[in-house]
């Protein structure tokens, strides 16, 4: 009885350690624990990393997605610091989440006002929407406009 009680806990324990090897798998299970919300399958956590991820496709989709999840734990700081990202379309992507994100991204705001002066027109533009919609106010005295 112990012997078969034993052999179950061990096929137990395999697949557990199993399953955290496996990366969706491992996400999942920390998303769970972590009561994160899930977007495609997957926790927060993921698309945080993702993010950071050296290849600008991923981090674009994760930015996109990150706009989707909302204000969630830990969103609008990775999204701010994203701002930084070197490729354009990151970027925009950053943008067009914080302005999805709305007030709820209001401490975005002085990095937004701060890239106010270091980009393109087209990406002015998509500040001031971002801003317009996180606080019109804000957007106003940065002689920054946008739809909302």
């Amino acid at each position: 009885m112990k012997l078969h009680l034993l052999e179950k806990l061990g096929i137990v324990l395999v697949l557990g350690l199993g399953a955290m090897l496996i990366s969706p798998l491992r996400y999942a299970l920390v998303g769970l624990v972590k009561h994160e919300r899930f977007y495609q399958h997957r926790p927060t956590s993921y698309w945080l990393k993702l993010l950071r991820d050296g290849d600008a496709r991923y981090r674009q989709w994760a930015a996109r997605t990150l706009g989707d999840l909302g204000p969630e734990p830990g969103v609008v700081p990775a999204l701010i610091e994203a701002l930084n990202d070197k490729d354009l379309e990151v970027h925009r992507a950053v943008l067009q989440s914080l302005r999805t994100i709305g007030p709820a991204a209001k401490q975005a705001v002085p990095a937004l006002r701060e890239a106010l002066n270091h980009t393109d027109v087209e990406t002015r533009e998509l500040i001031g929407a971002a801003l317009t919609r996180i606080d019109p106010n804000a957007a106003a005295n940065a002689g920054a406009g946008g739809e909302p």
